[in-house]
């Protein structure tokens, strides 16, 4: 059963990227989206584990949903970078493991490891976020 929800969370991901994709600020739209695919991980304990495992394993129920979602993960990253709110050094797996190390850290430690993660995600001076936040 676990399962079946994983992919419906994982594609309710990806549909949100998508979403995102004509965000006027394309930093804050990889923000949100980050955010939400950190708190899809965190759902149960053990999950992370699940999705990362299940990225190298084709035969695995939750593959194809976890390509979708680090996919649209990609878009939103080539976004963000294309409009300098995002180093450039940045790929779509090593974006794919940030979301699985901070939801791991952020189960075990205080929610500012977030905003302390997208300070290091910016390619210089200022913000991710347009707004200064996040």
């Amino acid at each position: 059963m676990a399962g079946l929800h994983g992919q419906e969370s994982l594609r309710g991901l990806r549909v949100r990227s998508d979403a995102l994709l004509t965000a006027a600020m394309p930093g804050d739209a990889l923000v949100e989206w980050f955010e939400a695919a950190v708190e899809h991980a965190m759902t149960y304990r053990g999950l992370v584990d699940a999705l990362v495992d299940s990225l190298a394993d084709p035969e695995s129920d939750l593959h194809a949903s976890c390509q979708a979602m680090k996919a649209g993960g990609a878009q939103l990253l080539a976004r963000a970078q294309e409009a300098g709110a995002v180093r450039p050094d940045v790929n779509a797996s090593a974006l794919f493991s940030l979301v699985a190390a901070v939801a791991w850290a952020v189960e075990r430690g205080p929610e500012q490891i977030l905003a302390v993660f997208f300070d290091g995600l910016r390619p210089g001076e200022g913000p991710v976020r347009g707004d200064g936040g996040a």
